[in-house]
Order: structure tokens, then C-alpha cells, then sequence
């Protein structure tokens, strides 16, 4: 419990899975935007133990960063601004 992981995206990223254990989840949110356009704010659904970063629409541009802290046995908060292109996406999924 405490733990923070700091995930920074230095070189854009066409594939980043970050996942739990299949039982722990997320919880917070991710805000993905797009350069010089509004953000939207995606929350993770109660069965969501993955964050999916394309490159693209769900994220994972040079210069994203998220953090992911430890705070129950199966729980963990994600927060995190997250750069986009094209129509943004939610970056979270089931395994």
C-alpha cells in the first residue's frame, strides 16, 4: 500500500498494456487530449484491470505520464494526462 509507479511515455508508443493481476482494479482517471483541443476524462468501468495506449486515439504520444498508486490489497488509483491524436478513446479495457 503507498506505492506509486510513475509511467512516463519519453518516445511516442504504438502498443503499452499496463495491467493488474486480473483481480486487482483500477480506480481515478485518465484525461486524454489531443494538442491545441479539449481533453475528455475517462474513469475506470468496475471490471477495467487494463490501460491500453495506442499511439493514437487512447494515447501513449511522447510526453503522456500517468501514475498508479497501491492504495487496498486489490485496488489501485490511476492519475495521469495522457496525449492523443484523432478522436479520443477511452485507454481503459478489460484484460
Amino acid at each position: 500500500q503507498g506505492v506509486t509507479f510513475t509511467i512516463f511515455i519519453e518516445t511516442t508508443a504504438s502498443s503499452v498494456k499496463i495491467g493488474t493481476n486480473g483481480t486487482d482494479k483500477y480506480v481515478g482517471s485518465l484525461r486524454v487530449g489531443v494538442a491545441g483541443a479539449a481533453a475528455n476524462t475517462y474513469v475506470p468501468g468496475a471490471t477495467n484491470d487494463f490501460i491500453n495506449l495506442n499511439g493514437t486515439t487512447t494515447g501513449g504520444i511522447a510526453g503522456s505520464i500517468i501514475r498508479i498508486t497501491a492504495l487496498t490489497a486489490n485496488k489501485y488509483l490511476v492519475q495521469g494526462n495522457v496525449i492523443a491524436s484523432g478522436a479520443v478513446a477511452t485507454p481503459f479495457a478489460d484484460s
